[in-house]
């Protein structure tokens, strides 16, 4: 059973960070497009 919470703990994490990481690719975007 903790094998299997673990398991979902980190499912978890992983879509949080990859959430994390799409928002910080679009909040970086614009200032991206106004650099030189």
């Amino acid at each position: 059973m903790k094998k299997n919470f673990d398991f979902k703990q980190n499912d978890w994490n992983r879509t949080l960070t990859t959430a994390a990481a799409d928002n910080l690719s679009i909040v970086c975007f614009p200032f991206k497009l106004k650099s030189p």
